[in-house]
């Protein structure tokens, strides 16, 4: 139909959007999170049932390109047959702010030399 057209060609819109900006990626991944989290502390728990919701249309619907790890994923029938883009492609998306990607840059080269220091102590 049109209407599923439509939603697909604004997903589509948002995950050409998340390659240009890791801002936007982000901010899916904890809009994500937080859907999940508040579903599951809904008083209504009883009608809110975490372990009936469908999590690979929650994950399209907010365009993942990974799914987080969370524990409260355990509790549902998961996400088998989403698909993922490998990790070292998401690692390599930048944000558009340059000065928020001057840090992030800054923290993967700290974290790369704490590994470097760590396997020599071992």
């Amino acid at each position: 139909t049109d209407e599923n057209d439509d939603r697909l060609d604004v997903l589509e819109l948002v995950r050409k959007e998340q390659w240009k900006d890791r801002d936007i990626l982000e901010k899916g991944t904890k809009a994500f999170i937080a859907h999940i989290r508040s579903y599951k502390e809904h008083q209504l728990n009883y009608i809110f049932r975490l372990s009936e919701l469908d999590m690979n249309s929650l994950a399209r619907a907010f365009v993942l390109f990974r799914i987080p790890k969370l524990s409260e994923l355990r509790q549902t029938k998961g996400v088998k047959g989403y698909k993922q883009i490998p990790a070292h492609e998401v690692a390599n998306i930048k944000f558009r702010d340059k000065h928020r990607e001057k840090q992030r840059q800054a923290n993967l080269l700290r974290m790369s030399l704490e590994g470097k220091k760590n396997n020599k102590k071992e």
